[in-house]
């Protein structure tokens, strides 16, 4: 109803577009009519059982518990990788079952070499996809819509992640759970609890989509219980049966926090000193209805953004990694929009507590309400941020209702108001149908897309829309696919999302074939990829930007190292004059250009593996030629260093000048629980070095108590000397009280 009641409160001139959303509406439901007779049978996914206990076992690694031995087996694995629905090369046993209150998972991982276990991140949630690992994933709702997975390498630490889209995860999640692992004279044993309170499901519901992966790092081989296309996502999901009375609690989590801060103004000469109370409340007003209180929210825990450097027209986008945002994301999710697809988005939580510059703005309260029923996901967000500047105080809300129909697919409506960056009043109002089907094509996804949304702005009263459909085919071996065209009126405002470009219309087609060697010596897979994307101008239809990307080859081998080389063609039309660096200033004028790349990257196997891209050719009407450079070294469990550089040395009439980032980072880990992490960012556009160091003791799951400091200075005379702009040093302690 609120977006039937926005889209009627739209001005006169904005019924031509919605003659253009009944269009789509009536392409959605022809869709929904047409699809049934290919809907997924599921008659290839497996199925298995699951046994209760009334003895829970101790998580400590050791898989010698009694509880084990009336647990469900699990041990009919494939290889997925190298060598394609193959044997695997190692045995692998899990046993699972569950109480009131924990999944419990247990894994025998036999292995003809146990000194050759590669297990050499100590740090929680930090990239132990580079050792020897195991991954429990699951879908408790079973609808192949949301997800999480639980991740244990061969030394105990855990990584954790949600699903943000069937095929893609976020591990900036931190979610609750227990698990120990230990290396062997057979191989390595691992034990999980995972508690049913850190994770949503629907009690009616009895059978969970479930799927077990084990990954062997010097082989670099993955094996399975269930695949589909050589991957274990959403879609490949098998199911496990007989899930009952199990006990959530109250459904109440308590997370109190407390932070004491330090910041010091260089530039004003200005101290501040805070002590900072606050407090997370979540509440399961059932298993599948989640709310979420956030009081005077904090996030000084959270990692610092890397910088990007930009030679472009637009501004540049920066990923989330604030928790309480992250908490079931998925739900408010909208259309397809992806790593290659991110204007226009209408949602994008970043615009909240943060401003245009990127510094935090105050949080005064906020709540969060997300839950699954049947075939219904449903998500409302409401936020109070404090007055920034000129900016005032801001109240948020956004509403996503989403239907899952057919087997695969869902139909969606969204809903935004306020305008955290502006005083002016914003809204915004969108439909989606995003469908997918794994059965019309052996080993393919065939995916398509239909969205339209329209943003309401005060003082805008036309134009303020946007129209897009895809429809692709997608597989990891063979022939892959996609076309898509997108249309953005030139006064599309959505205050809550992301948008670096207006007025075009956008036409993007890309395809690529690949080939995966099961039994070559040292090959693993080579590909080809080519990608064309036009912007033409909404109002006139003139050309604004053409690409043509070829990556003529791109080969995997075994070993894990990747190579690759690609042509690019680009053509800019520029209308206005754009600064391409300070005092270089490119004409107006059309300009077309040629570039190239080689890279090496790899594999990270060993103890050091660097990675290097070349770039060389046009630039406007000029010369570019880049390097990129990162060099890993993890030498042992406890200690990696990473250092990267960005260099790019452009020649143009206007001027010359290099444009250069180098970042350096260091983790030592003291145990698992406890480890120092510190880095050093520079980049010479903005002159400024940030220096960022964090301290973090995680006592248990849900107990942390970090150490953080950071500190900003301008670099003058070529580093002889450095002119101190910014610091914060902050304590900040949390807890989760579980009920």
């Amino acid at each position: 109803m609120l977006f039937i009641y926005f889209m009627l409160s739209f001005k006169n001139e904005t019924i031509s577009y919605l003659i253009s959303l009944k269009k789509l509406i009536k392409v959605s439901i022809l869709f929904l009519f047409i699809s049934p007779a290919f809907s997924q049978n599921g008659e290839s996914l497996k199925v298995a059982d699951i046994n209760r206990t009334e003895t829970p076992p101790v998580i400590d690694g050791d898989i010698n518990d009694e509880v084990w031995e009336s647990a469900t087996i699990i041990n009919d694995f494939i290889q997925i990788d190298p060598a394609y629905l193959t044997e695997p090369t190692e045995k692998s046993t899990f046993y699972i079952t569950y109480d009131s209150d924990f999944l419990y998972v247990a894994a025998r991982l036999e292995d003809s070499d146990p000194s050759a276990i590669i297990a050499r991140v100590m740090t929680h949630n930090t990239g132990v996809i580079t050792d020897d690992l195991i991954g429990v994933r699951l879908d408790p709702f079973n609808q192949k819509t949301s997800g999480y997975s639980f991740w244990l390498n061969a030394i105990g630490t855990r990584q954790e992640s949600i699903f943000d889209t069937k095929t893609t995860n976020n591990s900036n999640w931190n979610g609750i759970w227990y698990a120990q692992s230990q290396i062997t004279e057979w191989g390595w044993s691992a034990e999980m609890a995972i508690p049913f309170k850190s994770i949503n499901f629907d009690p009616n519901n009895a059978d969970w989509g479930f799927n077990f992966v084990r990954l062997i790092r010097r082989k670099n081989e993955r094996i399975g219980w269930n695949e589909y296309d050589r991957n274990f996502n959403l879609d490949s999901f098998g199911v496990v049966k007989g899930f009952n009375d199990i006990n959530q609690g109250l459904g109440l989590d308590i997370i109190p926090s407390i932070s004491l801060k330090q910041n010091k103004d260089f530039a004003r000469n200005k101290n501040e000193s805070s002590v900072e109370p606050s407090a997370d409340i979540f509440y399961k007003f059932n298993p599948t209805l989640t709310g979420v209180l956030t009081l005077n929210t904090d996030f000084s825990d959270t990692e610092v953004d890397n910088r990007q450097l930009n030679l472009t027209r637009f501004s540049l986008f920066f990923p989330e990694k604030r928790d309480f945002f992250l908490q079931d994301m998925d739900i408010f999710n909208f259309a397809n929009y992806d790593q290659w697809n991110r204007n226009a988005n209408p949602f994008f939580t970043r615009k909240i507590g943060l401003s245009a510059k990127g510094q935090p703005i105050d949080i005064n309260s906020g709540i969060k309400l997300t839950g699954r029923s049947g075939p219904w996901n449903v998500g409302i967000l409401g936020i109070q941020q404090d007055a920034d500047e000129s900016i005032d105080k801001t109240d948020i809300f956004v509403a996503r209702v989403m239907a899952n129909v057919l087997d695969e697919s869902n139909l969606g409506l969204l809903f935004t108001s306020g305008n955290p960056r502006s005083n002016l009043d914003n809204k915004v109002a969108g439909l989606d149908f995003r469908y997918r089907n794994t059965s019309i094509l052996s080993s393919k996804l065939v995916h398509a897309d239909l969205w339209y949304t329209a943003s309401d702005t005060s003082g805008v009263d036309k134009e303020q829309d946007t129209l897009g459909a895809s429809f692709g085919i997608q597989g990891e071996d063979g022939f892959r696919g996609k076309i898509e065209h997108e249309v953005v009126e030139k006064n599309y405002n959505p205050a809550l999302g992301f948008v670096n470009r207006k007025n075009y219309k956008r036409l993007r087609s890309w395809a690529g074939y690949r080939k995966n060697f099961n039994n070559h010596p040292w090959l693993r897979s080579a590909e080809m990829f080519w990608s064309t994307q036009t912007h033409d101008n909404n109002q006139t239809g003139e050309l604004e930007s053409y690409y043509n990307f070829l990556r003529p080859i791109r080969i995997i081998t075994r070993a894990g190292h990747n190579y690759s080389t690609a042509v690019n063609r680009k053509t800019e039309v520029l209308t206005e004059s754009f600064e391409v660096s300070k005092g270089v200033i490119i004409p107006v004028g059309s300009y077309t250009y040629d570039d190239w790349e080689v890279s090496a990257d790899f594999s990270q196997n060993s103890a050091f593996s660097p990675m290097i891209v070349i770039k060389g050719g046009d630039f406007f009407n000029g010369k570019r030629n880049d390097v990129e450079a990162t060099l890993r070294w993890r030498p042992s469990s406890k200690f990696s260093l990473s250092s990267s550089l960005k260099n790019y040395d452009v020649d143009l009439p206007a001027g010359n000048f290099t444009t250069r980032l180098f970042q350096l980072s260091s983790n030592y880990n003291f145990t698992n629980r406890l480890y120092l992490y510190a880095s050093v960012q520079y980049d010479n556009t903005s002159s400024t070095v940030g220096l960022n160091t964090r301290l973090r003791f995680n006592r248990e799951a849900g107990e942390d108590f970090y150490i953080v400091f950071d500190h900003n200075a301008n670099t003058l005379d070529s580093f002889s000397r450095f002119n101190s702009t910014y610091s914060q040093f902050s304590l900040k302690y949390s807890k989760t009280f579980r009920y």
